[in-house]
């Protein structure tokens, strides 16, 4: 009987194992760089040009849709999407930027946290979203500028592999 019952408790173990390692977060780290014409006709400088790139691991497509620079927050304005080979949920992620203007002098920049998100990103899917990062001391910019971002600290659940 000994041996039956620690049969089932290494077989306990072992399932437990298995569903908590289902559970686990990846985090993922990459640069995005591009350049931003700015449209002022409504009197809100709101980009005009869009520019995707790919993870590292390509798992993850990121479009920069929008970049506004307003008096005491940037948006950005993305979109995301899941090449993985499941649906999964992007819980966190550390966005960082820097513009210049046309003559390469800073203008803007920042980083920011976002953490206890809930966005879901289904496999195939482009999913839009809008993350505003603030600061008194921003100033509203009305010219074309070049913006660098940094995603990184991504973190999903489940990892995508």
């Amino acid at each position: 009987m000994k041996r039956i019952a620690k049969l089932f408790l290494i077989g306990c173990l072992m399932t437990g194992t298995f569903l908590i390692s289902g559970c686990e977060e990846g985090s993922y780290s990459f640069e995005h760089s591009s350049s931003v014409e700015v449209s002022t006709d409504s009197g809100v400088n709101y980009s005009t040009s869009y520019s995707e790139t790919r993870s590292a691991n390509g798992l993850l497509n990121y479009k920069l849709n929008d970049v506004n620079l307003l008096d005491g927050k940037t948006e950005i304005y993305l979109s995301i999407t899941n090449n993985g080979d499941k649906d999964t949920t992007l819980n966190a992620i550390t966005i960082s930027f820097k513009a210049t203007d046309s003559k390469g002098n800073v203008i803007s920049d920042g980083i920011s946290t976002f953490d206890k998100l809930s966005i879901q990103l289904p496999k195939d899917k482009e999913v839009y979203e809008s993350f505003t990062i603030e600061d008194p001391n921003y100033k509203k910019f009305d010219n074309d500028f070049n913006i660098n971002c940094e995603f990184n600290d991504v973190v999903l659940n489940p990892p995508l592999e």
